[in-house]
């Protein structure tokens, strides 16, 4: 299956006000190694009334001059699926693509769905083999009761746990987000195939 890791940054936590300012796609085709690989990285303007606080610009550097520059949600909605369609077929429920993303299930992927019901295109799932994988999740799952004592659960500190170099200054850009959450899953996944090698 095609794997597809994505981050988004956004101006702030509430998944139905808040808007998307910048989303990263990175896809794995079905078959291929990891470092074949099609991305689409878009800067995104929010949507008219969207919450914008001031600790989402601290976070993601960005001020409310730079929310300016980018596509129009709809616009970045009808890139997103070409670029999509460049793999799957919508509509092919065994061919959809493997969503995966850090904290995902949670925020990411309501977010972007919140995204693109406002820009009414419809059948937001059907892209994706559904529910979706959370690398957060994976990482609970491989590191058990050691997962649980970990003082901080956020991206860095998970990457940083599984032998990632993290670089604080690139942290919250969607692009680079998106490379840790990728280090960490194949990771998870060598990880994994090796105790079951072992049993």
């Amino acid at each position: 299956m095609n794997r597809c890791f994505f981050d988004v940054e956004t101006t702030g936590l509430d998944v139905e006000r808040s808007a998307i300012i910048e989303a990263h796609f990175h896809i794995e085709p079905q078959g291929s190694p990891p470092e074949l690989f099609s991305e689409l990285n878009l800067r995104i303007k929010p949507h008219p009334h969207a919450l914008v606080t001031e600790e989402a610009l601290k976070i993601n550097k960005r001020t409310p001059a730079d929310l300016l520059e980018g596509e129009w949600p709809l616009d970045a909605c009808i890139k997103i699926e070409k670029f999509f369609a460049s793999f799957v077929s919508q509509f092919d429920k065994k061919d959809g693509l493997e969503l995966i993303g850090f904290n995902s299930l949670a925020f990411d992927t309501p977010i972007l769905k919140a995204m693109f019901e406002r820009c009414k295109r419809k059948y937001f799932n059907a892209w994706f083999l559904w529910p979706g994988i959370d690398v957060a999740c994976l990482a609970q799952y491989c590191l058990g009761n050691e997962y649980a004592q970990m003082p901080s659960k956020r991206l860095a500190a998970v990457a940083q746990r599984f032998g990632v170099e993290v670089d604080a200054e690139k942290l919250h850009g969607a692009r680079y987000d998106v490379e840790l959450t990728r280090q960490i899953y194949h990771k998870i996944n060598y990880i994994l195939r090796s105790r079951e090698e072992t049993r």
